[in-house]
């Protein structure tokens, strides 16, 4: 599979940080060491979800969607989905990066998560409609289904029994 162009952008953007970076005195070395390990991380991520159908169709959607923050797909999002052991998600997509909310796990958890979606929800706005130039996606990871909807309110959250 050919390596997404928002994949190599956002590599490349870290990559000239850490470059410059690198030039600078001592009071970085925090920083550059941050910067480096999330380098590490986006590769790993890539390396582990990269050839899966199903991440290949989200990263298309980050190519032809997103023109500032591509790492927000590539280290937040695949992380969080690494992370979170459900297989449900929303995943809103816009010019200056991506959001991934959980639609699954316990209840403090959907709390939060409907604190997230709703705060995105305002952020836009448009009310409950997503705009033309953005989108909004209810996946998921077990069955490989993206199914877009134009409308935050039909995002329905789950709160998942004996999780804690």
């Amino acid at each position: 599979m050919k390596t997404p162009r928002s994949f190599n952008v956002a590599v490349n953007l870290l990559k000239k940080d850490l470059s410059i970076q690198m030039g600078m005195p001592s009071i970085y070395e925090d920083e550059i060491r941050e910067g480096s390990a999330k380098l590490r991380e986006i590769r790993r991520m890539w390396r582990k979800f990269g050839e899966m159908p199903f991440f290949q169709r989200m990263s298309e959607i980050v190519d032809a969607l997103v023109d500032h923050y591509h790492a927000d797909f590539y280290y937040h999002d695949l992380q969080g989905i690494e992370r979170a052991g459900t297989s449900k998600f929303a995943w809103y997509v816009h010019d200056f990066g991506t959001y991934l909310v959980l639609l699954e796990g316990d209840a403090h958890t959907i709390q939060i998560q409907q604190a997230c979606l709703e705060a995105v929800r305002q952020n836009q706005g448009k009310g409950n409609m997503v705009p033309d130039n953005e989108a909004l996606y209810v996946c998921n990871t077990l069955t490989g289904s993206m199914e877009q909807i134009h409308n935050f309110s039909e995002i329905q959250f789950t709160v998942l029994e004996g999780v804690a």
